[in-house]
């Protein structure tokens, strides 16, 4: 939603956004967002009628609804209009079987919607936290390749985990290993490779292993020397 404030303020009849959506028959979860934007929206009279968002639930036949308004506003049930007429005389006047059933075991109702509010708060929990770690490995990564890209990272081992235990432990053992081999960078690989090639005396021929990281140089001796 551009403005959240916008479900806070009423019109000139005194109706919310969340009076319009209930009257509308809005799906659930559209009621559901404008509701948790503004939970006093549910309690709030307008000005005509004196309706809650309850009462155009049941004289309009929103059964899908009147769950979550009970379960978020249970006294709502006993509030009434200007004509003296509470959810249930509406539902019973215009005979929504369904939505008076719901009305009259309203306990049951609430009791039997909470079980699934409870799971979707779950799921929206781990919905969201989902997001951050991910947010968080996004932002990890673009550091590493900003490194990579100032020439800071160079031969840096990129792991993808959920353990940044497991990335730093990857990043030391590279370091480790180019220790081991009396290696700081790849600058001093190179320097070393170029300072091999200089001993190499003209005519010879050189065989490198494929590993970058220990060059092998192996003497062939040329058919002069053969004879």
């Amino acid at each position: 939603m551009e403005n959240p404030e916008h479900v806070t303020t009423p019109d000139a009849t005194g109706k919310l956004p969340i009076h319009y959506a209930v009257e509308h028959g809005a799906k659930f979860e559209v009621v559901r967002y404008i509701s948790n934007l503004n939970p006093e929206g549910l309690q709030t009279q307008d000005l005509h009628g004196k309706k809650i968002p309850l009462h155009y639930a049941a004289e309009l036949g929103h059964d899908h609804l009147i769950p979550y308004l009970l379960y978020s506003y249970l006294e709502g049930k006993e509030i009434k209009t200007a004509n003296q007429q509470t959810a249930l005389d509406l539902a019973q006047q215009f005979r929504f079987p369904k939505v008076i059933e719901q009305l009259e075991n309203s306990e049951q109702t609430v009791e039997t919607y909470s079980k699934q509010e409870k799971l979707m708060q779950k799921h929206e929990l781990v919905r969201r936290n989902s997001d951050i770690i991910q947010a968080e490995e996004n932002e990890e990564l673009q550091r590493l390749l900003a490194q990579r890209d100032k020439g800071q990272s160079r031969g840096i081992l990129f792991c993808c985990s959920d353990d940044r235990d497991d990335e730093d432990l990857g990043i030391d053992q590279r370091a480790e290993f180019n220790s081991t081999v009396g290696l700081t960078n790849v600058d001093d690989a190179e320097n070393q490779s170029m300072g091999n090639k200089e001993k190499t005396e003209p005519g010879d021929n050189i065989i490198e292993s494929k590993d970058e990281s220990d060059p092998v140089e192996v003497t062939v001796p040329t058919d002069s020397e053969g004879k």
